[in-house]
């Protein structure tokens, strides 16, 4: 599995805050819900839901990262803990709703950690890549199939992420009444070197090989360069409603 405590994620998760916002929002977490975000990172959603006027536990499986989150939400009603997925530290329906962007979908056993959602909470809303997302088809261009952190030297049997931006996977995952609705992030940068300093203190990235991250800028000005020689990369991806 990709290591956490690398690169700087909080370069990632600036560019992930869209996709929080409107994952609260769209859960409907408002005063008094008893809120679980799950892969929490250094708080995106905990902070969200927190202003939202939910009692929020975040718990996430990297120190590093429970740490820097402490210190982001620090005076908000926010409980950190290191914790893993794939088996929660709580009793069953403890939370209202359970909430992780773009999280537990890189937990080993992705089955597992879906049945772990579901049990310690009544409602949950997730974000997921897709097959289609513009990291996704970079791993493939790689000759990896599935999950770019594959792509990009992870160690290990990483998981294929992007499972949980199928709708046959998440209805069995979730149930046949999920709520599956398309969205997409865009990222600008000014050129592939703009691209691949931003790569390079993404955790997933950090530890990739040099010839990883050039195979990245040559792979984004072909699919996302634009006349002004700008690149626009639009991550596609899933907001999950169960």
């Amino acid at each position: 599995m990709a290591d956490w405590s690398k690169g700087d994620y909080a370069q990632t998760a600036l560019r992930l805050e869209p996709a929080a916002r409107d994952l609260v929002e769209a859960a409907e977490v408002g005063a008094g819900n008893r809120v679980l975000d799950v892969g929490a990172g250094d708080g995106n959603v905990a902070l969200r839901a927190a202003h939202a006027g939910a009692d929020v536990t975040a718990l996430d499986l990297t120190p590093k990262l429970v740490e820097e989150g402490r210190v982001r939400t620090a005076g908000q009603p926010v409980r950190w803990l290191v914790g893993d997925a794939q088996e929660l530290p709580f009793e069953d329906g403890a939370f209202d709703v359970a909430l992780s962007n773009f999280a537990v979908i890189f937990a080993p056993d992705q089955d597992r950690a879906a049945a772990e959602l579901q049990r310690v909470a009544r409602r949950v809303a997730i974000t997921a890549w897709t097959p289609e997302s513009f990291f996704s088809r970079f791993g493939r261009a790689m000759g990896v199939q599935g999950g770019f952190g594959r792509a990009m030297g992870a160690e290990g049997d990483e998981p294929d992420p992007t499972t949980w931006g199928q709708a046959d996977v998440l209805r069995r995952r979730l149930g046949a009444e999920v709520r599956i609705e398309p969205r997409n992030l865009t990222w600008t940068f000014a050129g592939a070197d703009e691209l691949i300093a931003y790569a390079q203190t993404n955790p997933v990235f950090a530890a990739a090989p040099p010839q990883a991250t050039d195979a990245l800028g040559a792979f984004a000005e072909r699919e996302a360069g634009q006349p002004d020689g700008t690149l626009r990369v639009v991550l596609d991806y899933v907001r999950v409603l169960a």
